[in-house]
């Protein structure tokens, strides 16, 4: 293990879907237990829209000693395979 910065970046990665209609929420859960925390994923959170029925957000909390301003492979492919629902949006943003 390398040695750690004392400088803590904070970071969240978020995935929006809008869908047409409705999805089975299950499905999202077996996906989001299925995955493996890489190293520097502090959680996994699922939020759903409080007004519009069928849009989430899947929000990855990162901590790491560097910035990340790229998507991780772990959002590009959660992503990928949520394009099934709708439409997606994935953004990174830097706690400040």
């Amino acid at each position: 293990m390398g040695v750690m910065n004392d400088h803590i970046i904070k970071f969240l990665e978020v995935i929006r879907v809008r869908t047409t209609g409705f999805y089975e929420s299950t499905v999202l859960s077996e996906l989001l237990d299925g995955l493996e925390k890489p190293q520097g994923l502090i959680d996994i959170k699922l939020y759903v829209h409080a007004s519009r029925p069928g849009d989430f957000s899947i929000n990855l909390d990162w901590r790491n000693d560097h910035d990340q301003t790229e998507r991780s492979e772990l959002g590009i492919n959660l992503s990928n395979r949520l394009k099934e629902f709708g439409m997606v949006d994935h953004a990174v943003w830097i706690e400040k």
